[in-house]
């Protein structure tokens, strides 16, 4: 009995010790800005189109990109934390391809005007985060977790571009999200699965400054697609090609005996698919206690 009450009194001192201990808390507000390299776009699988045949469609093109600008906030539990916060980003997609007109085969590869597309998105980072010291004011923080993407362009949004005069080519660019199947509420949300670090080194005044670095892939079967479409090609000032006009209009007998009227027929659009999987690297600004 003796014995028992020295180690609960032991153990009573042991929990009054623990608990005058303060358990070591921090909060870190973060600016960050990071330069992204996405994956290279590829030919979509989810339509067929018969307006761009040429081989080398994707052999110039050139992988797309962005710059996210971002406020987050890390909260720490001794050296376990949560990183939450919100950003813009600005998606720049090429719409630089070759192809040749399905009604001349033998007409030179023609290359659509090297340009690049504006799509913007706000992003929503959600981390766990781990923070290790390091030593000479230098500190690691490992994250893990899943970002979304929200696209805020409204897909519709098409532009016009031309060459010269005579050999005029005009087309029509636009982008479009789609689920694998069938469109849902969540459409224009792409969900990724993120893991990256931050190297940090503090100021001796206040905050600190970082090199971060993260992959990115997706989560959520989403899809942004490049629409082509409304192309119309001249040459020596005559139209010889017209996505919307591709077939011409003619007159048939139907079954009954009727003379009936076939409009022009229309060329399906051409779809690429631009995957959001990305590789970012950035510097940030940490400020807090």
């Amino acid at each position: 009995m003796k014995y028992s009450a020295i180690a609960i009194l032991i153990l009573l001192t042991f929990t009054t010790k623990a608990q005058e201990i303060p358990v070591k808390k921090n909060e870190y507000k973060v600016i960050s800005f990071a330069y992204n390299s996405y994956a290279k776009p590829k030919f979509s699988n989810l339509y067929q189109s018969k307006l761009l045949l040429a081989s080398d469609m994707y052999e110039d093109l050139e992988r797309n990109m962005s710059v996210t600008l971002q406020y987050s906030q890390m909260n720490f539990i001794k050296n376990c934390g949560i990183e939450y916060g919100i950003g813009m980003e600005l998606l720049m997609i090429g719409s630089r391809f070759n192809f040749n007109l399905p009604t001349y085969p033998d007409e030179t590869s023609v290359r659509l005007n090297d340009s690049r597309m504006k799509v913007a998105t706000v992003t929503i980072p959600l981390h766990y985060v781990h923070r290790i010291e390091l030593g000479k004011r230098f500190t690691l923080f490992p994250k893990i977790g899943v970002d979304a993407k929200v696209l805020i362009t409204n897909p519709s949004v098409g532009t016009g571009i031309y060459t010269d005069s005579l050999n005029k080519l005009n087309y029509s660019v636009g982008f479009e999200t789609t689920q694998r199947y069938s469109n849902g509420p969540f459409q224009n949300v792409f969900l990724n699965g993120t893991i990256g670090a931050a190297l940090t080194w503090s100021l001796k005044k206040r905050g600190a400054f970082g090199l971060q670095f993260s992959f990115s892939t997706q989560i959520l079967r989403n899809t942004l697609l490049t629409r082509i479409n409304n192309i119309m090609y001249k040459k020596d000032g005559e139209v010889v090609f017209d996505s919307n006009r591709f077939g011409g209009d003619f007159y048939y007998y139907n079954e009954n005996g009727q003379l009936v009227y076939q409009p022009p027929s229309k060329t399906s659009d051409f779809l690429a698919s631009n995957k959001m999987t990305h590789f970012s690297i950035g510097v940030s600004y940490l400020f807090g206690k």
